[in-house]
């Protein structure tokens, strides 16, 4: 008995392939278009004034020097560029902030897809990540520019990881990547701890070889991570970047979310 033959198709069709950035596509036009009243925020004041106490050429020196004890100069550097582009029109602002999360949500979508090798779940995690809704703030305080660039640069820094071929010039891309992140956003701290991850669950097989590049990155990290603690080190209480890194500071720390969420009354 001869049974008919049924071809499954084992690819998408071609227009099935931009159905999840149209969706994504959407989801970002309608959230845009709730923040559309958005002005300059408390933080923008405070910024706009100090990027006028220095030179553009100032400020892409503090993004290149190994000091740590400038804040944020990737950050401050794009409010400079964007006062000499845009003056004081708040608009502009909000369309390269929107800009740049849009393009997060695009490498969103490309670091999942290459991790789970799913576009469906690569879509779900990429909508998800295109309205927060606990982190509104990216879409009307410029002031938010240091997480998005830190996120992008951050992002990026994974799919440089991840490639398959680890060369020497990748690695040295990646902690160029990673220097820049950390002078846009502290938390930066912890890509190279990503990066441990993604060789320990993702990669493939491990080759120690690569493995081992890991130690650049790190040395990297520890170093700017220590300069940036001495330097920021305050003896005055009063100062807006005082730091006192001691257990019971991080212990009255935590009391304090304790009491505010479950009404206790420790110290």
């Amino acid at each position: 008995m001869v049974y008919p033959v049924i071809k499954v198709p084992t690819e998408q069709p071609f227009s099935m392939r931009f159905a999840p950035a149209l969706c994504i596509g959407v989801l970002l036009l309608f959230t845009f278009r709730l923040y559309t009243f958005a002005y300059f925020w408390l933080d923008d004041f405070n910024n706009l004034h100090w990027i006028q106490q220095w030179s553009l050429l100032d400020g892409i020196g503090h993004v290149f020097s190994p000091s740590a004890q400038y804040f944020r100069p990737v950050g401050m550097l794009v409010y400079q560029i964007a006062f000499q582009v845009f003056d004081r029109d708040p608009r502009p602002y909000h369309w390269l902030m929107w800009a740049i999360h849009s393009l997060n949500v695009a490498i969103i979508y490309i670091v999942l897809k290459r991790f789970t090798e799913s576009r469906a779940g690569a879509a779900v995690g990429a909508m998800l990540f295109a309205c927060p809704p606990m982190f509104n703030d990216i879409f009307w305080s410029f002031g938010m520019i240091f997480e998005l660039i830190g996120a992008l640069l951050f992002f990026t820094g994974m799919l440089l990881w991840q490639r398959k071929s680890r060369s020497l010039a990748v690695v040295l891309a990646s902690c160029a990547v990673f220097i820049l992140a950390l002078k846009t956003k502290e938390m930066a701290i912890t890509l190279p701890a990503i990066w441990l991850l993604q060789d320990v669950l993702l990669r493939r097989p491990l080759k120690w070889k690569e493995f081992g590049a890991f130690g650049l990155p790190g040395v990297v990290g520890a170093w700017y991570g220590l300069q940036k603690l001495s330097e920021m080190r305050s003896p005055d209480p009063n100062h807006p970047y005082y730091m006192d890194v001691r257990g019971i500071v991080m212990g009255r720390g935590f009391g304090f979310y304790f009491n505010t969420l479950f009404e206790t009354n420790l110290k």
